[in-house]
């Protein structure tokens, strides 16, 4: 989380969970808590969605999903990336992160 908090503190970004952390409760309010506690803001969480292919993951449309959704008039002035120990790549909907 220190390096999380080093890169949040060098270009303003701020976090939005996609993890699969944020499906459980408990969990979801650990990491808002660690990473309060470290310093780094939390500003949402991508929606759930289900997959559409049989064993496909949906996170990327999660993702595409979150950056579209109104109000986020911000979206055209800011940058954002995607940390993920997955290959979101080769996920349902990655081709829109690259």
């Amino acid at each position: 989380l220190r390096q999380l908090r080093r890169i949040c503190d060098t270009t303003g970004a701020q976090v939005v969970l996609s993890s699969d952390w944020r499906r459980n409760a408990t969990l979801s309010r650990r990491i808002a808590a660690s990473l309060e506690e470290t310093g780094v803001g939390l500003i949402g969480e991508t929606p759930q969605m289900e997959a559409v292919g049989h064993g496909q993951r949906a996170r990327p449309r999660e993702i595409a999903h979150w950056l579209s959704w109104p109000p986020r008039s911000w979206k055209e002035s800011v940058s954002w990336v995607v940390l993920d120990d997955r290959d979101l790549l080769a996920e349902e909907g990655g081709v829109f992160l690259r």
